[in-house]
């Protein structure tokens, strides 16, 4: 597995965390979204067909280990650790689908 591209931005009220990785000849890409409001986050794979990213798998945003709010903790920095957990479960269900 290759880390193509991998990005964390701030949002409005939300911080979201974009990875590209290249798994056995598939591209595919993790969205998760650390909103304000808890269920307007999600945690989203998808794989690039040659033409568009269909999604493959996601976690409801009651079952993320990914904290809502990320944008309003004061004095820390966000980063890859806090979409760690559920980045590992998208990409294990993942490899198991295709």
């Amino acid at each position: 597995m290759k880390t193509i591209d991998r990005q964390i931005a701030q949002g409005r009220q939300s911080i979201n965390f974009t990875e590209v990785i290249e798994f056995d000849g598939h591209k595919l890409r993790i969205s998760i979204k650390s909103d304000s409001y808890n269920f307007q986050s999600y945690a989203r794979i998808s794989r690039w067909n040659g033409e568009e990213w269909k999604q493959v798998h996601f976690i409801h945003f009651s079952e993320m280990k990914t904290p809502s709010g990320l944008c309003y903790q004061p004095n820390e920095k966000c980063d890859y650790k806090h979409f760690i957990n559920d980045r590992d479960q998208l990409i294990k269900v993942a490899k198991e689908i295709i």
